[in-house]
């Protein structure tokens, strides 16, 4: 009679596990794929170039309207004193006045392909 410790049964156990994985592949080389013939650069497709972000410094501050037509309004923004206009038809506000206050966050281009300095109007100043 043969006795087999249960140490031994968990090795042959493990053995006969990965002898079943380890099976011989027939494929020297791999398949080219249609998602690898996209991958490579052609005349026809240049490699897509990684898309850089524009980043912003904000600043939160006040706008005050300086003038006032049906086209455009122009407004100040502070902190900065800068002046910028904005299409009448764009501006939220239709009561909007000479001299109201407008809460406001102008971003300014730090770094990334950033076209202009952006103004955002937020809410009357209360």
């Amino acid at each position: 009679m043969v006795v087999i410790s249960p140490s031994n049964i968990l090795l042959l156990v493990l053995f006969i596990m990965l002898a079943g994985c380890a099976a011989p592949s027939l494929n020297v080389e791999p398949a080219r794929t249609e998602q690898a013939k996209l991958q490579t650069p052609s005349k026809k497709n240049k490699p897509l170039k990684p898309s850089i972000p524009c980043v912003y410094e904000s600043t939160k501050g006040v706008a005050e309207v300086i003038e006032l037509n049906s086209q455009q309004i122009t407004f100040k923004f502070y902190p900065g004193d800068q002046i910028f206009s904005l299409p009448a038809k764009t501006v939220g506000h239709p009561e909007i006045s000479l001299k109201q206050e407008l809460k406001a966050i102008i971003r300014t281009p730090l770094s990334g392909p950033c076209e202009k300095t952006e103004f955002e109007l937020l809410s009357t100043v209360e």
